[in-house]
């Protein structure tokens, strides 16, 4: 069994990262599709949903970023923005802001009609605007699942685990592979990263470790497949 002379709990628990942007939160949308892409299981589903990606171009040998930098108007604005235009994105508010009041003023009014349109759009989509989390709906085409939380930590930790099981030809799991893979992590230059769930202290549970492991490849394979339909990160009702 792998033991961790090097990295304590806490130093690497330090090391979780943060997964909350808009742009982060494609870029996974983005990574899974890729494995979508490259894997014969999806190729029925990708070709029905053909239509739906072919705006995205070519996506199985391109980096996330350089894809982003001619790709990103697709998603529209992330962030608040100064601009001399009027945007006909239907996830943007066109506002008229006095400078002249006070900020306490302005952002009271600004949250009110924020608030407001949010609502509406939560409506036109079928959305209960009371149930609404970090959700925030979309009329875009590249829109994430609708009432489905993103939690973008757990999407990257899920995300990683499954590339690294990939990479060894989907093996049977088991306390020697994920041994494998931790060691994988930790042998990284630039991050030594390692999912919170395989850092518990010694000696482990393995066969909650194991059904910890196995619930994560479980569920990228039901992201892929909603993936390769047209969804992100996908709801659990998906046939």
């Amino acid at each position: 069994m792998l033991i961790l002379k090097l990295y304590s709990q806490r130093d690497l628990s330090l090391k979780q990262l943060q997964v909350k942007t808009k742009k982060q939160h494609i870029r996974l949308w983005f990574e899974f599709y890729k494995i979508c892409c490259n894997d014969p299981k999806y190729q029925n589903d990708l070709n029905d949903s053909q239509h739906f990606y072919e705006d995205w171009g070519d996506v199985p040998d391109v980096k996330f970023d350089d894809w982003w930098n001619k790709h990103s108007q697709l998603f529209g604005i992330e962030r608040v923005i100064e601009s001399n235009k009027i945007s006909s994105d239907r996830d943007v508010l066109n506002l008229q802001i006095p400078l002249n009041q006070s900020i306490t003023k302005t952002i009271k009014e600004t949250k009110k009609i924020v608030e407001m349109k949010q609502h509406e759009q939560a409506l036109k989509l079928g959305m209960s605007p009371e149930k609404i989390k970090s959700v925030i709906p979309s009329l875009n085409k590249y829109k994430f699942t609708n009432g489905v939380e993103l939690r973008g930590n757990t999407l990257h930790e899920t995300l990683t685990l499954f590339r690294y099981w990939l990479e060894l030809d989907e093996p049977p799991i088991n306390i020697n592979i994920i041994n494998e893979i931790r060691n994988k992590l930790l042998s990284r230059k630039m991050s030594k990263w390692v999912p919170m769930f395989m850092i518990e202290p010694f000696p482990l549970d393995e066969l909650n470790l194991v059904r910890q492991f196995r619930r994560r490849i479980d569920r990228a394979k039901e992201i892929c497949l909603s993936v390769s339909r047209g969804q992100f990160p996908g709801d659990s009702t998906l046939k």
